[in-house]
């Protein structure tokens, strides 16, 4: 299959989901809260679960076409945030693409370090991140979207 073809027939995936009735198939489940230290660092946790019998591609995804499943979280008052860790991927055949895709199932741990400045104030912060994936099944894409969250860190005194 060229590259034509394979991006005209992922089109064709993709609109094949978008009328599929939609539910949650990708959660996130961010920690709830953190307690640090300044000058210190740990470790934030952000578990994904992906409904049976779907799946969303690895990052890195096998081609550039494809959508890898992407976690951003951004730094706070104090916080910086390492990179995220993306597990090992699943290695995935279809009868309808000769790529082998890189995938993930089911639930997917993705930690990635916090690290608070020695001259942080105490107290609560909030940060932000987002999750952006492209859903799929064996016979379709849905859209790609993007899940946002909430991490609580507490600086400790």
């Amino acid at each position: 299959m060229n590259r034509v073809q394979s991006c005209l027939f992922f089109l064709v995936l993709i609109l094949m989901g978008a009328c599929e009735k939609e539910k949650s198939l990708v959660i996130v489940d961010p920690p709830a809260r953190i307690d640090i230290a300044p000058g210190e660092s740990a470790e934030a946790v952000v578990a994904i679960t992906i409904a049976s019998g779907y799946y969303v591609q690895a990052n890195p995804a096998a081609d550039e076409l494809l959508v890898p499943l992407t976690l951003n979280l951004n730094g706070a008052g104090g916080l910086d945030v390492g990179k995220p860790v993306y597990p090992p991927p699943e290695r995935s055949r279809f009868e309808w693409s000769d790529l082998e895709l890189l995938t993930y199932t089911g639930r997917v741990l993705i930690p990635l370090q916090l690290r608070v400045s020695k001259s942080a104030a105490p107290g609560p912060r909030l940060m932000s991140g987002s999750l952006h994936y492209q859903a799929c099944s064996r016979h379709t894409c849905l859209p790609p979207e993007t899940m946002d969250f909430q991490i609580t860190i507490s600086i400790q005194s």
